[in-house]
């Protein structure tokens, strides 16, 4: 008996190893396996998220393995779920109002999700955005109409570019009618990150599908793209304050990841140059530089995680208003 087994999972590896196995962006079309969750997002891992039913597969398929050797492309009945935990966050803004929404968090693997879910409070129902920091550059466009509802999510996963060849799993996250969140296995992408900025590579899942609510029809659609793309690691990061005639009224130099979360310019700075300094791929040190103005509410900078995942850090501007008295008072940019 063992040795069958044997020979039945060296045949399933070799079935896998063609490609039937997993989740293939053309199954995520319409609807998971049991045809009952819809497509709301990814989480995205570096290693499989093996779900697989082997077991299963093999005692229903062993006649066929080992008899016609014909067996059936779909094999998404024996794909199984993980499921998100659902925690509860509390917000407060700046009136002290605090309001509490649920988070779905895939906390027993490590992975960056990224979702639009449906969210009930009781009262009302609405689809909210969630995901983890590792998405930068995150975009999401929800709109509904009589027709259905379509939602585009789009966001980018900024590596070191000292990460070599890493292969990424755009796993497809669902969601069923009772508000359960749940991952199934997805298929990867591999690019090698390890020699310059710029390198990129992408991967979008696509679902449409129907609903009928009062006896009407919709067609309702969601697309996601993902995004990963190297950078050089920041090694130090300048602030530099300028003045109407571009002369430097404060400098100050920091640690990648240690900017400060508000910083209130000089009443006479003009606008602020950021300085990001990295060393390229032949040792050669590397500085580039961002601009913003009185209008801009918030600058940006990157600092990596240990995982090799750079990650945004955003610093609000609170700019002191300008006054034909020549003084000034505080204007709190939200």
């Amino acid at each position: 008996m063992k040795r069958i087994n044997s020979i039945a999972a060296v045949v399933l590896l070799a079935v896998f190893a063609l490609g039937l196995a997993g989740l293939t962006l053309a199954d995520a079309s319409t609807v998971d396996s049991a045809g009952e969750g819809h497509l709301i997002g990814v989480l995205i891992t570096r290693e499989h998220l093996d779900l697989f039913d082997f077991e299963g597969y093999m005692n229903d398929n062993a006649d066929k393995i080992f008899g016609s050797g014909v067996i059936d492309g779909d094999q998404s009945a024996y794909q199984d779920r993980l499921y998100a935990t659902v925690v509860e966050e509390s917000y407060t803004d700046e009136n002290g109002r605090t309001t509490t929404t649920p988070n779905y968090t895939f906390d027993t693997i490590e992975g960056i999700a990224y979702f639009a879910a449906r969210i009930s409070d009781g009262t009302n129902t609405y689809t909210a955005t969630g995901g983890d920091e590792g998405i930068s550059d995150g975009h999401a466009n929800i709109n509904a109409t009589d027709e259905g509802e379509s939602i585009s999510l789009e966001g980018t996963v900024y590596v070191a570019a000292t990460s070599g060849v890493i292969t990424w799993y755009c796993n497809p996250v669902y969601q069923s009618p009772d508000g359960s969140v749940y991952a199934m296995t997805g298929n990867g992408m591999s690019a090698d990150y390890g020699y310059s900025e710029g390198t990129t590579s992408s991967q979008t899942v696509d679902a449409t599908y129907t609903i009928t609510e009062n006896g009407e029809t919709k067609t309702n659609s969601t697309s996601v793209k993902v995004s990963v793309s190297s950078l050089y690691p920041p090694e130090r990061i300048r602030i530099i304050q300028l003045d109407v005639n571009s002369s430097i009224i404060d400098s100050a130099d920091y640690e990648p990841g240690d900017l400060p979360k508000t910083l209130t310019p000089s009443l006479e700075t003009n606008y602020i140059i950021v300085e990001t300094y990295t060393t390229d791929w032949d040792g050669n040190e590397k500085i580039t530089r961002e601009l913003y103005g009185r209008d801009d509410e918030t600058l940006s900078t990157f600092v990596c995680r240990d995982d090799g995942v750079c990650i945004k850090q955003f610093t609000e501007l609170k700019w002191a208003e300008k006054t034909n008295t020549g003084h000034s008072g505080e204007q709190d940019i939200a």
